[in-house]
């Protein structure tokens, strides 16, 4: 199996849909309420499908120097989420100033 860093954008999309057609079946399923049994998978499915245009923005745009992946940005928005709540006194629109000049000057 290819690693995604080594794969051509057309070859994920054209494995994604593979995977969707041929679990499709799966993915219907419904319970005993009518509900479906895997929503979460669903989700996944649905969030990948929406999110497609955007998933190789960082080949179609080879000079903008953007990163292969949100690791460095999700430390960033997990060090905001540990530090905004230590200050309680801050009502809601002070905490999103907060965090704005945060991501500002960051």
């Amino acid at each position: 199996m290819a690693k995604l860093d080594h794969m051509e954008p057309q070859e994920f999309i054209d494995r994604f849909y593979g995977l969707a057609k041929e679990y499709n079946g799966f993915l219907e399923e419904r319970n005993d309420k009518g509900g479906f049994k895997h929503g979460k998978l669903r989700a996944a499915f649905k969030s990948m499908h929406d999110n497609m245009p955007f998933i190789f923005t960082y080949k179609d745009i080879p000079n903008a120097n953007i990163k292969e992946t949100t690791n460095a940005i999700e430390g960033v928005f997990s060090h905001l989420k540990e530090k905004i709540p230590i200050h309680r006194g801050l009502n809601k629109d002070r905490k999103k100033n907060a965090v704005k000049f945060f991501l500002k000057y960051f």
